[in-house]
């Protein structure tokens, strides 16, 4: 896979050019101190993925990430030394259309812990560049329960989605909300605490175990899979193991289907790959609600435009418009909702 570096530190540029040629087979084909030289080498030399440091002087990370999706397909890694501190930064790049983001290693020693998450990520955004999907597993069908319930799925230009959906919801919403977005867990704490930010909801990490209450919205926190146990509460795990996509949507969607029998609110947003639309498409099946994401107000029309392929969505539309279909989900309609 071909790399490209945007950092205006050049020890960090080294140190990420270092780690790729020592301990593997991809390869480094440029480097930028500047987002302004990043995008003139991007025309004549477009790479796989590009590592992007959050620290720019001449153009910010999200305003650089919008360039590069205007410019290209290819992936962006956010790197940053912090996270809490540029918690606003990752989740603004990442609703621009990164693909995840991960800590600055401090050295290019194989055995560093930095290193490894590095090159583990990047073998996943290879293998979701590639558009490989995963088999599906189902898991036996239970008793189910009988509330309704709204159920999101996002992965590349999520978080700027979410924010804007959150954040027109009233206090008063009567019902759960349930959210996968493809984030590393290292950054769902942070991620969470944002979007609690922008909204008058509670929104938080879920736990094993938590119940789906009214006024609450679940993000899903770690790698493993958010799912349902027969008592409908929440709770993760590992498996299927195999799954690229992790925390996956598929998985979510596909234990309601199977668990819920109240009314359920389906809703996949913009992404890269093929995550949540065979689940979609199973909550269709099941008689649910099921919407997409149009493809000009996605960062990248990935996850939705899979979704319409297999006819999962019944309806396709807009951010405001899938605002509205949840606030009608609840009975509720914009002039109720109160300013932030």
């Amino acid at each position: 896979m071909k790399i490209a570096v945007i950092n205006k530190n050049s020890d960090e540029r080294n140190l990420l050019s270092s780690i790729y040629s020592r301990h593997s087979t991809h390869s480094v084909i440029w480097t930028a101190s500047c987002g302004g030289d990043g995008l003139a080498k991007l025309d004549n030399h477009q790479p796989d993925l590009i590592l992007l440091g959050l620290d720019l002087d001449d153009i910010n990370a999200p305003e650089v990430t919008r360039k590069i999706m205007d410019k290209s397909s290819c992936a962006i890694l956010i790197i940053s030394p912090s996270i809490d501190s540029n918690a606003g930064n990752i989740f603004e790049s990442m609703g621009a259309g990164a693909l995840d983001a991960t800590k600055t290693p401090e050295c290019d020693d194989i055995d560093d812990e930095s290193v490894q998450l590095l090159l583990e990520k990047t073998k996943i955004i290879q293998k979701l560049i590639t558009n490989r999907s995963p088999s599906k597993t189902r898991s036996a069908p239970s008793a189910p329960s009988n509330y309704p319930i709204v159920v999101i799925g996002a992965s590349t230009g999520g978080p700027i989605v979410l924010a804007e959906i959150l954040s027109n919801l009233p206090a008063d919403y009567p019902h759960p909300l349930v959210i996968v977005q493809h984030v590393d867990e290292q950054f769902s704490g942070s991620f969470s605490n944002w979007l609690n930010e922008q909204s008058q909801l509670d929104v938080r990490i879920a736990n094993n175990g938590d119940k789906l209450e009214a006024g609450t919205v679940l993000i899903a926190g770690t790698s493993d899979h958010l799912t349902l146990r027969d008592d409908h509460r929440v709770y993760y795990t590992e498996n299927p193991k195999e799954y690229v996509y992790r925390p996956s949507v598929d998985v979510l969607f596909s234990a309601v289907a199977e668990k819920w029998n109240g009314k359920v609110l389906g809703v996949l947003l913009t992404g890269m790959g093929r995550d949540g639309a065979q689940g979609l498409l199973d909550l269709r099946n099941n008689g649910s609600h099921t919407i997409s994401q149009e493809a000009s107000s996605c960062a990248v029309y990935g996850m939705p435009k899979a979704a319409e392929q297999i006819k999962a969505s019944i309806s396709v539309e807009s951010i405001d418009d899938i605002v509205d279909s949840i606030l009608r989900f609840g009975n509720k309609t914009r002039n109720v909702v109160k300013s932030a």
